[in-house]
């Protein structure tokens, strides 16, 4: 399906929106996070042609932001299943359905391995397979009225390879060597959640390795000291529920205002104006008064953090273990450095 409009986007919800829908068009993809990260997006929300994040790259053909859509969803199993869901609102097309009657491959590629990661008998996948547009037709029924016979290929062959995959999984690799896509992309996977928690994850025979890959989500780091603060506490609940947060405000300034808990989260019962920690180790020379377990909350995207003018630098190496981190706003601190 070809776009509404020539331009794709849309200012709609102002500059981090814009910037956001501009982000998807160019594949500039700094500014697509950004958006992302800041614009109050979710799986639903859609441009002023109607189209969805998802809708729009593939509508556009463009599979290095449709990638990074996955990307940052796909540590959030719910939302991503949702992304994947939308539909355009004339022809009943899901993001699937656009990329093969485009002939995308590579836009069909990413969303083939992007569903079959949120399972392990590929029901999903299956069900997008067979999900119908307005005009009765599957995604692979697009591709061949569209004469894309690379793509009707490469779905056959996406299948075929996954009907294969649990004999795969139990001798390790195929016959060749060689691993299957849907083997690679679990293991991309894997990998990220290795990274995120810190935790080596042993991938076995079962095709229940996703599944043990986010019970392991559910372990904090090791090296994490007792949190202090309210907020940090709640986060760590959060994790162990399997329902990791990845946003938080804290605010510590001298007024005492009780900082906000993280959606999702379990309350915490110390009180969010309790004195700051004392310093992290005595071998750190940064002194800062923030709770030291802060830094060991490794699902963070965003974190807004106010404690007041005795803050005057940030731990570089505490960033360091935030590596999802991508806003960070310490407005209202006595930060010199």
């Amino acid at each position: 399906m070809p776009p509404k409009k020539s331009g794709g986007g849309g200012k709609g919800g102002g500059d981090k929106k814009a910037q956001l829908w501009n982000g998807i068009r160019t594949a500039q993809l700094p500014q697509l996070r950004y958006g992302l990260a800041n614009a109050g997006i979710v799986p639903a929300s859609r441009n002023e042609d109607g189209l969805t994040t998802f809708l729009l790259a593939a509508s556009l053909g463009v599979d290095k932001s449709l990638a990074e859509l996955v990307r940052w969803y796909e540590r959030r199993d719910r939302e991503l299943r949702l992304c994947l869901e939308q539909l355009d609102e004339d022809s009943d097309q899901s993001s699937l359905h656009i990329s093969c009657a485009l002939g995308s491959s590579a836009c069909v590629k990413v969303l083939l391995d992007a569903c079959s990661s949120l399972d392990a008998n590929n029901a999903f996948l299956k069900a997008q397979l067979a999900r119908k547009d307005s005009a009765g037709l599957t995604p692979r029924d697009c591709a061949v009225k569209a004469g894309k016979s690379d793509v009707v290929a490469l779905i056959d062959d996406f299948m075929h390879e996954s009907e294969d995959e649990n004999e795969d999984d139990a001798l390790g690799q195929a016959a060749d060597g060689t691993l299957s896509s849907t083997q690679i992309s679990k293991m991309k996977k894997l990998a990220l959640l290795e990274k995120e928690t810190g935790t080596k994850i042993v991938a076995g025979a079962a095709a229940g390795e996703v599944g043990a890959a986010k019970a392991e989500r559910g372990v904090l780091p090791s090296e994490m000291p007792e949190p202090v603060w309210a907020e940090v506490v709640a986060w760590a609940a959060s994790v162990k529920n399997l329902r990791p947060v990845c946003e938080l405000n804290i605010d510590k300034s001298q007024k005492g205002e009780s900082a906000q808990a993280p959606a999702g989260a379990a309350a915490a019962e110390d009180s969010p104006d309790a004195p700051p920690p004392p310093a992290a180790s005595a071998g750190d020379s940064s002194q800062e008064p923030v709770d030291p377990a802060l830094w060991y909350c490794h699902t963070l995207n965003r974190l807004q953090l106010r404690v007041g003018p005795q803050l005057t630098s940030l731990r570089s190496d505490g960033l360091a273990k935030l590596n999802l981190l991508t806003t960070l706003i310490v407005s209202g601190n006595g930060l010199t450095r």
